[in-house]
């Protein structure tokens, strides 16, 4: 909870305060014009300032989230929100170049169970151990490495190809990890990272590279 609070930016907070003061600015204005009795017209002013206000939130938010990391770490915060993305149902694609995050013992107990239940896809440029580990038990493994290119982007699916998929988006700086969440409604963000995954995997299987 409290990284909740810290990983919001200063001008969510900024919006946030400016709409609560609007509502509550408006409502002590329609107040004003009480002359005793509570107006009909006044209930329905104040039930449509709060419905403008809370679609505006919905607005502020929907920036925001798409903004601002879902988690910022390392090690064990960083552990922990591998676990919970892994420990989750459905297909999971993990685009990476050589799955060298493979280290907890949670993450790792996480991802052997999606491998041996048929549920794993790994795209990486190096088959190293941890790759060759996880194909032992069942991932599926696409090699990107012999393309010619090496995307810049690191990220899962979970759920790839349902309706209610989203995108793990994985950025380092200053020696800590951002996660960043996309969904369908993201646009671009989730279709760019969605379509570089489709297009590894329909070029893989046309040479025929994947095992």
């Amino acid at each position: 909870m409290r990284q909740w609070f810290t990983n919001r930016t200063a001008g969510y907070w900024r919006e946030l305060v400016t709409l609560a003061f609007s509502l509550l600015a408006g409502i002590r204005a329609i107040q004003s014009f009480h002359s005793g009795n509570w107006e009909l017209w006044q209930t329905l002013l104040v039930s449509a300032l709060t419905f403008l206000c809370l679609a505006s939130y919905r607005q502020v938010w929907s920036s925001e989230r798409r903004n601002s990391p879902a988690v910022v770490g390392s090690g064990d915060t960083i552990a922990r929100a591998n676990y919970a993305w892994l420990k989750q149902p459905g297909r999971m694609v993990v685009l990476t170049r050589d799955m060298s995050w493979f280290l907890d013992s949670a993450s790792n107990g996480a991802l052997k169970e999606k491998a041996e239940s048929g549920e794993l896809t790994l795209l990486v440029a190096v088959e190293s151990a941890n790759v060759r580990q996880l194909a032992s038990l069942g991932a599926e493994i696409i090699n990107y490495g012999s393309f010619g290119f090496t995307p810049k982007v690191r990220c899962t699916i979970l759920r790839y190809g349902a309706s209610d998929s989203k995108i793990l988006i994985h950025k380092q700086k200053d020696g800590k990890i951002f996660f960043y969440e996309s969904i369908p409604e993201d646009f671009p963000d989730y279709w760019l990272a969605q379509d570089l995954v489709d297009s590894i995997i329909s070029f893989s299987r046309t040479r025929g590279t994947i095992s």
